[in-house]
């Protein structure tokens, strides 16, 4: 019995040593804290959640911090900042920046980040001045460098439009705002710069069978065949008493149209031929070639205005040429004849039939070939893509904590403010006031 009771001392002693050298070794991690990271860190709730001292004091001064997954974020040490960052004696906003990030940002964006810093610590040194309301009691500013690979060019311009306009806040004062190109591509981005640009090449070819199209020349000839004109005949009003010519002017009228159907862009041409026999011409017309100048002359003016009732029909598209043939046939020969047989030779086939007015359409057109032609299309898409480094800029403000005084003195440690009743008691711990855990709250 006596050795089970020593026994039992034994333990009991062996147990207080071990929890008086945890609670010394859990001291001993509260260097390099704050006052506050303390006070925190040895509350009954949170003394399972107290952070390490090392890390701490590693993160204060610089290096790397583990992350979820083991990796590890590195950070430039305060004595490695950038000169224009450490020429700006920062008290109250801590800057925390990642290896190379500065370096991809612009001259003018940097600037935009000295002017952020400069006045984010006037702001919050003069809230602790006038003890405003805003009580800040130090801000972290967290510089970051990401690499984005094969960017496209719209979400490119999209994170440059976004960088600038966060440029501009920064020379306010504002914080950025959160840019974002793509739902995987989002942040408060302050910089972009364009790395390796590689254009991508897509080709696509195409094969098509198509008609040919060939340029051709179609004329059309159009004659009366018989005799238009008596002996001495020429004028308009003769020719529109000649059913033979107004034939031919419908004729001209239809080939013109047929023309137009198959190529609506061809040139065109009428020709209007004048014509005479070598019976002796009238004392109007006395020269050879006379009267089949005047025959022509006469037959182009009444196509002309034929061809002008025709609805829809562009004369600007229709050129008019006069074909003077002068007289043809056999010769005149009338001596030994007698004044009546003289006259039955002038009205003889022999000489009207060359006594005419012909018209002749040529049209200079395109139409579809005979054989169907393939060709080839090979189109050519180009993509551009960027490796593009994008800093990022994040703000982190601490506020300070308020104390519930009554009669002067705080009542409980800060984690059981909002507990402490109106009596000094803690909530729930009414029970046994000598016995109170909290080692006191009177």
């Amino acid at each position: 019995m006596a050795y089970a009771v020593a026994q039992q001392q034994n333990s009991s002693s062996s147990l207080n040593t071990t929890v008086g050298q945890d609670a010394s070794s859990s001291k001993s991690q509260l260097r390099g804290l704050s006052y506050q990271e303390g006070v925190d860190a040895l509350s009954p709730d949170n003394v399972q959640l107290m952070p390490d001292a090392s890390a701490t004091q590693q993160s204060q001064q610089g290096g790397a911090v583990q992350l979820k997954g083991g990796k590890k974020r590195k950070w430039e040490k305060k004595k490695d900042l950038p000169d224009e960052i450490k020429a700006l004696g920062l008290k109250k906003v801590k800057v925390h920046l990642e290896p190379g990030a500065w370096d991809h940002l612009e001259e003018d964006e940097k600037q935009g980040v000295i002017n952020f810093l400069t006045m984010k610590e006037e702001e919050i040194q003069s809230a602790a001045n006038k003890k405003s309301k805003r009580r800040i009691k130090r801000s972290t500013v967290t510089i970051r460098d990401r690499h984005v690979r094969a960017l496209d060019e719209p979400e490119l311009v999209t994170l440059e439009a976004g960088a600038n306009a966060n440029k501009k806040k920064m020379n306010e004062g504002e914080a950025p705002g959160v840019v974002e190109a793509s739902p995987t591509l989002k942040g408060k981005i302050i910089g972009v710069d364009p790395g390796n640009v590689t254009v991508e090449q897509t080709y696509t070819t195409t094969t098509e069978t198509v008609g040919t199209k060939e340029k051709v020349t179609k004329e059309a000839d159009f004659k009366s065949g018989e005799s238009t004109f008596l002996s001495a005949e020429y004028t308009q009003e003769k020719m529109l008493a000649n059913d033979k010519i107004m034939q031919l002017m419908e004729q001209v009228k239809a080939q013109i149209e047929e023309f137009l159907e198959q190529d609506p862009n061809a040139r065109i041409t009428v020709t209007t031929e004048g014509s005479e026999s070598y019976v002796t011409p009238p004392p109007s017309h006395p020269n050879e070639g006379d009267l089949a100048k005047a025959r022509a002359d006469n037959g182009e003016q009444l196509v002309k205005s034929y061809l002008a009732s025709v609805e829809g029909l562009d004369q600007g598209s229709i050129t008019f040429v006069k074909d003077y043939l002068g007289a043809q046939g056999p010769a005149w020969d009338p001596k030994g004849l007698s004044k009546s047989e003289v006259n039955a030779l002038k009205m003889s086939d022999l000489y009207t039939r060359w006594q005419y007015v012909n018209f002749k359409v040529t049209a200079e057109m395109t139409v579809d070939g005979k054989e169907p032609k393939t060709i080839t299309k090979t189109e050519v898409e180009e993509t551009t893509k960027t490796d593009a480094d994008i800093v990022t800029l994040a703000v982190t403000d601490k506020k300070k904590k308020r104390r519930r005084r009554k009669g002067g003195k705080l009542y409980g440690y800060q984690g059981n403010q909002k507990r402490v009743r109106g009596d000094g008691l803690v909530k729930g711990w009414r029970k046994d006031i000598n016995k109170n855990s909290c080692g006191g709250a009177k």
